[in-house]
């Protein structure tokens, strides 16, 4: 049995791999997105936006083109947030918020811009949408700080959850999924305080979830079926 996972506002999650495999297999953004590699990890493209958009960012082509060419190569593709010392993130964060600082073009939020970058550097940078934001009581004017905020409080959280979320990430390795220690704490914020989080959405969720299993089919689409 997993231990439980508490997350900044004191909620304990006590079956962390049940809310993980929800949300997986519910949105089944995980061949769309999280297993996405992209072509360019240096600079922003327009594949970046359309993967985005995989995780309904609604980023049209003309608000994205300003952006394409930019580099983000400051910000290390090696870079963790969660395992960096404290040093290392101090230097980091100033690093990577002088970058951000320079691409939020009109109509390219926090939410937007970080569903575009997490897939570039996908063990350091959240997707930091409009649920996690609040969850975490982030407050900001300026939105380069508002993702290093961001950053911060989750960084904090995953460090007192170290043991659970590397079993939920050997977890999905079994399962024949790679995710992210990171994604993994963000998607868990998402199931428990986004709009499909309710009791009764999950029981009948899972109750056409069952129905796939027992049909032969799993809804994420992935040989070793996991049970939500």
């Amino acid at each position: 049995m997993l231990s439980e996972i508490t997350l900044n506002n004191m909620v304990a999650i006590d079956r962390p791999d049940r809310e993980m495999f929800y949300y997986l297999c519910r949105f089944r953004r995980y061949l769309r997105y999280d297993i996405v590699r992209p072509d360019d990890g240096q600079r922003i493209t327009d594949q970046d936006r359309q993967l985005a958009n995989k995780l309904a960012a609604r980023i049209g082509v003309n608000v994205w083109n300003s952006l394409i060419g930019r580099s983000i190569s400051a910000i290390h593709s090696k870079w963790n947030l969660i395992h960096m010392s404290d040093e290392e993130w101090l230097r980091c964060a100033k690093v990577t918020k002088d970058v951000l600082g320079t691409l939020f073009v009109m109509g390219v939020g926090i939410p937007r811009l970080t569903k575009a970058l997490h897939r570039k550097r996908p063990n350091f940078i959240p997707v930091c949408d409009s649920v996690l934001l609040a969850a975490l009581q982030v407050k900001y004017e300026d939105k380069a700080d508002g993702v290093i905020q961001c950053m911060e409080v989750i960084r904090n959280v995953a460090r007192q959850n170290l043991h659970s979320l590397a079993s939920l990430r050997s977890l999905c390795h079994a399962k024949g999924m790679e995710l992210t220690e990171l994604r993994i704490l963000e998607l868990l914020y998402w199931t428990v305080f986004g709009p499909f989080g309710t009791a009764q959405q999950r029981t009948f969720f899972r109750t056409k979830c069952q129905k796939h299993i027992e049909s032969g089919t799993c809804l994420l689409g992935i040989p070793k079926t996991p049970c939500v």
